[in-house]
């Protein structure tokens, strides 16, 4: 998960909806929580991260905040290009 400067948060699917990780947790509870114990006001969900990581989905592998709401996001270039 990334958490911004105004409140916003980044969450995947893929990762926050796992039985293994957060067994009973709906994506509701989920956002309680975030609400609740880290003052989150907007949580923006992914479907997945990027396939093949170790992470299992983490966002915070492909993108994060940067000061005033600015997102950085990775880039993966193919072979060849600059």
């Amino acid at each position: 998960m990334e958490v911004g400067e105004r409140g916003e948060a980044l969450i995947t699917k893929q990762a926050a909806l796992d039985k293994r990780r957060n067994p009973g947790y709906s994506r509701a509870r989920i956002e309680s929580v975030l609400r609740n114990y880290l003052g989150v006001r907007k949580v923006m969900w992914l479907e997945r991260g990027i396939r093949g990581d170790d992470t299992d989905g983490h966002v915070d592998t492909f993108v994060r905040f940067a000061p005033g709401g600015v997102l950085l996001v990775a880039e993966e270039r193919r072979k060849g290009e600059p």
